[in-house]
């Protein structure tokens, strides 16, 4: 799968959700992480910001793949990750920490 990013961005934090999306696993379509037995799929919003920050929704799934819960996330211009410890986890475990 290839992906494109289809807004514009700060290079760093393009980086970052580039690597966020290839260390995912790519379920139905979104971007699938699992947290202390919980399942996430994270999406962007499509928006170029002028700070070049790139925002989107963080969404919760139930058993029956239905969202239970969404959160906001930000990757700042920088490509660090200012959300919920969700996707701050999955971006320190995608930089190998």
């Amino acid at each position: 799968m290839v992906m494109t990013v289809e807004w514009t961005a700060a290079p760093d934090a393009v980086r970052m959700f580039r690597r966020l999306h290839e260390t995912s696993t790519n379920t139905m379509g979104q971007n699938t992480i699992s947290h202390r037995g919980k399942t996430y799929f994270f999406e962007p919003d499509y928006v170029t910001h002028p700070d070049g920050a790139i925002t989107g929704e963080i969404y919760r799934l139930d058993g029956d793949r239905n969202v239970v819960e969404t959160k906001r996330f930000r990757i700042e211009p920088t490509g660090k990750v200012s959300a919920d410890h969700v996707l701050k986890q999955a971006a320190k475990r995608a930089m190998g920490g």
